[in-house]
């Protein structure tokens, strides 16, 4: 076993989503080096360990989408730490890299990238995790963070009994008014509930 020291806000960002049951929303914002994506891939694997021996009303497999700018960035990093923690622990997996997804036990994680919105379809899932979403930057007619950030909300809603309401994680690095802050805005705008942690930048 391999013991892990999480700071502070890699600690608020794990638990946040079992602590805030009513929230739906989770944001992780740090400077460079502070652990989001480590924080994406402890999240996901908690994710992956909780829900074994889980199913919907359907009898279907919990599903959890795990978002990076594209698929070659999300496999050098949040993946390949998933991958490691895994090995480790000597936890069977099987990567299957036609369909793009990785089966751990009972739970599918289905691996996605965010730059082309329109692409994310087809399938329901429990929890949404991102990684540096304010990453996409800006497109010539619309904001491909926010867009990308309400095609995963339309696809989070798979419901398993016991577990509570369907949600979203993101990790990110703030890139000024971008994305994630339009998000902020219209969160504080329309009264919705969300979960906040900055992390320190230094």
């Amino acid at each position: 076993m391999i013991k892990k020291l999480l700071l502070p806000h890699q600690s608020y960002f794990i638990q946040a989503p079992f602590l805030f049951p009513d929230r739906r929303n989770f944001m992780l914002v740090a400077g460079y080096g502070a652990g989001k994506t480590s924080s994406n891939a402890l999240l996901t694997n908690n994710f992956v360990k909780y829900l074994q021996g889980r199913r919907d009303r359907e009898g279907h497999k919990p599903r959890v989408l795990l978002g990076g700018v594209t698929l070659a960035h999300l496999e050098k990093t949040t993946l390949s730490y998933i991958v490691q923690d895994l090995e480790n622990s000597k936890t069977r997996y099987k990567h299957d890299t036609k369909n793009n997804v990785l089966h751990v036990g009972d739970v599918d994680v289905i691996l996605t990238p965010l730059q082309n919105p329109e692409g994310i379809v087809g399938f329901d899932v429990w929890a949404s995790v991102l990684d540096e979403v304010d990453d996409l930057g800006l497109s010539t007619a619309e904001d491909t963070t926010f867009e990308a950030i309400k095609s995963v909300n339309e696809r989070t809603r798979q419901r398993l009994p016991g577990c509570r309401r369907p949600f979203i994680a993101m990790g990110s690095t703030s890139q000024g008014q971008k994305g994630l802050y339009r998000l902020y805005t219209q969160f504080r705008k329309t009264g919705t509930g969300y979960v906040l942690i900055r992390g320190r930048t230094k």
